[in-house]
Order: C-alpha cells, then sequence, then structure tokens
C-alpha cells in the first residue's frame, strides 16, 4: 500500500527532528518513495510564536493501516509529542504525522479517518503533497491534489 503522510512541527530544531522522523518511518514502516521540500508555513487555526516546518512523503508499506497509525504514534512520542485525551484544538508541538491517504482506501473509525477530513482545505498539507503528487486523485472529492491546491482558500 501506497502512503501519503503530511509531517509538521513547530518546537525544537524542526527541520532535524522532520529529517529524523522520515528516517524512522523508513525504518518502522516501509519504503520512502519521495519527500517534498520543506515549506515554513503560519499556524494553522491558533497563534504560536514560531511558524511551522511542513513536509509530505509518500510511503509503500505492506503493514495495515491501525498498525502503521500505532506505529506513527510512537514516533512522534520519540520527538516530544505528548497527547491527553483532554487536549483540545490545536497547539504548538514538535512533530505532528498525520495520515492523509493510504492509497485510494476509504476508512472511518474511531482512532482512524482516511482520507483525512481536513486535508482539502489545508494548503501547508496540499502544497508540498501536490509536489510529490500532484495528479493524485482524492478518493471521495474526485479531483486532484493539483486541483484542490488551486481551489484551496486557506492562506
Amino acid at each position: 500500500m501506497r502512503y501519503y503522510l503530511s509531517l509538521g512541527g513547530n518546537i525544537g530544531d524542526t527541520t532535524s527532528i522532520l529529517k529524523k522522523a522520515i528516517d524512522d518511518l523508513a525504518e518502522k514502516i516501509g519504503a520512502v518513495e519521495k519527500v517534498s521540500s520543506f515549506l515554513r508555513t503560519a499556524p494553522w487555526g491558533f497563534h504560536a510564536e514560531n511558524d511551522f516546518i511542513n513536509v509530505a512523503v509518500i510511503l509503500v508499506s505492506e503493514k495495515k493501516p491501525q498498525d502503521v497509525l500505532s506505529l506513527i504514534l510512537e514516533i512522534e512520542k520519540k520527538y516530544g509529542r505528548e497527547r491527553s485525551d483532554a487536549e483540545k484544538g490545536y497547539q504548538s508541538r514538535p512533530l505532528d504525522i498525520d495520515i492523509i491517504f493510504i492509497d485510494y482506501l476509504l476508512i472511518n473509525t474511531e482512532t482512524l479517518t482516511v482520507p483525512h477530513p481536513l486535508a482539502h482545505r489545508r494548503c501547508f498539507v496540499l502544497k508540498p503533497l501536490c509536489e510529490i503528487a500532484p495528479d493524485f486523485i482524492h478518493p471521495t472529492l474526485c479531483k486532484s491534489i493539483k486541483c484542490l491546491l488551486d481551489e484551496c482558500q486557506d492562506v
């Protein structure tokens, strides 16, 4: 399966953390097929002192989606990401990894929704993804990543 991931962070040496996290994804999950450029973006949905650095990655893996999610959460924790049930809203973090697409699968469970429900509204997700997969068609919106980026109202 081909996993399309969005990584970002804004605490610490973000570029270094992202590079190490990509290495960890390759080691624990599967082959890194493509990596976008690193993109500096303003925080989305909240105010923060530091801008985010975002990158998109395509991984090829035979692992099941729930197993991949568990490994992603372990990698986030390794770099200082703390999650709690009380966590509400958006906040600064050293590392965030989101599964955007898994091939053309549709998944809607308590812990995982694919395609990511907000990806098409976030330029910080679409721009790096468009660099490495411009012609990928969103499985429910039936539009290419390039088209979604062109239509994105996010500034």
